[in-house]
């Protein structure tokens, strides 16, 4: 028998939870920025204009997060919602909770009609994420991420 999940979006009071939640995802690269990152996370649960947290509950535990963040887009004249820091937890993978989780943010950007369309980045060889979100209808293209990080720096080659 499968537990239910239940997905609805974070508010300020689940800070502590999804601190810990990036910490299990980001493992050693947060490093010496955690109280960056807490601060982040208090900032983006005030101000809704940055985007907003998702969460995935079964047997009273958080098994999964993401972040949608917003990308003004002038061709479509509408918003892409950025689904970003996809997280769930190791023992709850493969049981339907990223599955649950964007059906939920799906639902919610095909109602407001400032939304344009959904999308997301994964590592070329994150084999598994991109069968799953291939599976609930996303097209990957090939493109490489190109930044300049003020806060961690260059990525290590």
């Amino acid at each position: 028998m499968s537990a239910t999940i239940s997905v609805r979006k974070a508010i300020p009071a689940d800070t502590d939870t999804l601190f810990q939640l990036y910490i299990d995802n980001g493992g050693g690269k947060i490093g010496q920025k955690r109280d960056l990152l807490r601060n982040g996370l208090r900032k983006l649960a005030s101000s809704p204009g940055l985007g907003f947290h998702i969460v995935a509950e079964a047997e009273g535990e958080t098994v999964g997060m993401l972040r949608v963040c917003f990308e003004w887009s002038p061709y479509r004249d509408g918003t892409f919602w950025w689904v970003e820091n996809v997280y769930v937890v190791p023992d709850w993978r493969r049981k339907g909770v990223y599955r649950a989780m964007h059906k939920h943010v799906h639902s919610e950007a095909e109602e407001d009609p400032t939304v344009c369309g959904i999308r997301l980045y994964t590592d070329e060889d994150n084999h598994g994420a991109r069968r799953t979100y291939e599976s609930v209808g996303m097209n990957g293209y090939m493109m490489e991420l190109f930044e300049t990080d003020f806060v961690y720096g260059p990525r290590p080659t």
